[in-house]
């Protein structure tokens, strides 16, 4: 996650901006937060993922990452995202 995908100012939400997701209300998506190689862990989590029918700056289309825990997304954490199609 990088600043960058910050959604509307909540820093325990970040947009996802991905081909196999965006516009795709109907998937269902899994996520699994994970440590990279640089040694930043992500948040307390747990984590979810929903679409996002809207956002400041706009993602409208687009699926979101949320940090049910509400604590900021450490930037730099990475997740990996499993979509399954109907």
């Amino acid at each position: 996650m990088t600043t960058s995908q910050i959604c509307g100012g909540n820093a325990s939400v970040a947009v996802i901006d991905h081909p196999m997701l965006n516009n795709k209300s109907s998937v269902l998506a899994i996520v699994t937060p994970r440590a990279n190689a640089g040694g930043t862990q992500p948040g307390p989590g747990p984590f979810e993922l929903y679409y996002q029918p809207g956002c400041v700056p706009s993602a409208a289309g687009h699926w979101a990452l949320h940090d049910r825990s509400s604590a900021a997304l450490v930037n730099g954490s990475q997740y990996n995202i499993l979509v399954i199609t109907p």
